[in-house]
């Protein structure tokens, strides 16, 4: 496992919740806050278009991209 897989793992392990964000960044992105990843992916799989960002979030603030879906 290389670092980033390691950080990445460990973001995952420790998370306190995770998003689903779609769109640009700012004001105009949609953001969906849940309490587990497979929840915020099928929230994103109506989409159908694998450009839905998910978010592990850590209590601490810390986070680590996921997956696309």
């Amino acid at each position: 496992m290389n670092t980033v897989e390691a950080y990445e793992s460990d973001i995952e392990n420790r998370a306190a919740y995770f998003t689903a964000i779609r769109g640009a960044g700012g004001l105009g992105a949609k953001r969906i806050r849940t309490e587990h990843p497979t929840k915020a992916a099928a929230i994103a799989q109506g989409s159908g278009d694998n450009r839905t960002m998910i978010y592990a979030v850590t209590p601490e603030g810390r986070f680590a991209h996921l997956c696309n879906v």
